[in-house]
């Protein structure tokens, strides 16, 4: 998590010092062409874009280019979480953040999160993270440098020499009681709202007031917590809005579609073929190793062909294992196939439930 806010905010930093020569530079030259003040409020307009597009701390599967600094460490870094009984939620990158990764877990049951992150400087690191009303924050990590200054509302012990099995352990008890609910459902959109309300901290707490300025970032923006709720909250997804859309002409409880939600696959022409891979493996039909090649040949295949056609294909080609199957299709807001895995965690029941 620090890697992602040092990386953005050097990236902030040096828009804003460009946006403050820019209107130096173009006031200077518009004056001497034209007289008056020369205010070019339409390049600082763009400089300000620019910048929020920056600061726009938004969590998306990882892509097949995507690879952390030190693969191997970052793979036993995840297998040891899983051991710990945390289950895989997905890899993710953020624009932001250019070269960080990080690798999200859950245990729904202890409401803990599991976080192992790739950062170019840092290296790998793990974090433990529970959340709390009024976006408190707990958090353990092995992190290597210390978090930012933020407030008093993120708690963060920092035990670069601890192993995950004693990290976890100290974090399950040393954490304030009554943890909200963890989710892999949730994460994304959670964890984003995180990273954002971060970002937004570091900037009203340390970025000059010249800066601020250029940038608009008024402390009044940031203040907690009503009106920072629609900043710190993610937009939804492309998913999101295919699982509103194949709840309401279904005429399904959407509290079933979030309950389900670590077990639904939405694919689309334009979904990752990683994410699918990734969620073929959790559901049991493929396997990370591919040991029986059978996720090379259905990643060739969807490079080659169509990729919604290949991945009913496959899935109808191994039904006989009941690990997945295709519960609906929808045409808006694009045209995607809906797939429900079979149970995966512990409470989890077949089909869609609404939850009491």
């Amino acid at each position: 998590m620090p890697t992602f806010l040092t990386f953005t905010i050097v990236i902030l930093l040096f828009i804003a010092a460009g946006g403050l020569f820019a209107r130096w530079w173009l006031r200077r030259s518009l004056r001497a062409a034209f007289g008056g003040d020369g205010s070019p409020e339409s390049v600082i307009a763009m400089f300000t874009a620019m910048t929020r597009q920056s600061m726009h701390m938004q969590l998306t599967p990882a892509a097949e280019g995507d690879v952390p600094v030190d693969p191997d460490n970052f793979a036993r870094n995840e297998a040891a979480l899983q051991r710990l009984g945390l289950h895989p939620v997905g890899r993710f990158t953020c624009a932001a953040a250019q070269g960080a990764m990080l690798s999200a877990f859950v245990d729904e049951h202890r409401n803990v999160y599991g976080i192992v992150h790739s950062a170019p400087i840092h290296g790998i690191f793990v974090e433990f993270f529970s959340r709390y009303p009024d976006h408190d924050v707990c958090i353990h990590t092995t992190a290597p440098v210390e978090t930012p200054d933020v407030g008093e509302w993120m708690a963060t012990i920092r035990l670069p020499d601890a192993d995950l099995p004693e990290l976890l352990s100290r974090h399950l008890a040393d954490r304030p009681p009554s943890p909200l609910p963890a989710e892999a459902a949730s994460f994304v959109s959670l964890y984003s709202g995180h990273l954002q309300r971060m970002l937004a901290e570091v900037l009203k707490i340390h970025l000059p007031p010249e800066l601020r300025k250029v940038l608009e970032l008024d402390a009044a923006e940031f203040a907690q917590p009503e009106p920072a709720d629609n900043l710190f909250e993610a937009p939804p997804s492309m998913e999101d809005a295919v699982l509103e859309a194949f709840a309401e002409t279904r005429g399904i409880d959407p509290r079933a579609i979030d309950h389900a939600r670590h077990r639904l696959l939405v694919v689309t022409d334009e979904t990752p073929i990683p994410e699918i891979i990734h969620h073929l493996c959790e559901c049991g039909l493929l396997s990370h190793a591919d040991d029986d090649g059978r996720a090379a040949d259905l990643q060739h295949a969807i490079e080659l062909g169509d990729r919604r056609h290949e991945v009913a294909r496959f899935v109808r080609s191994h039904a006989r294992e009941q690990k997945i199957e295709h519960i609906g299709s929808v045409t808006q807001p694009v045209e995607a196939d809906i797939y429900l895995a079979a149970p995966m965690l512990v409470g989890d029941e077949p089909g869609l439930v609404t939850p009491p």
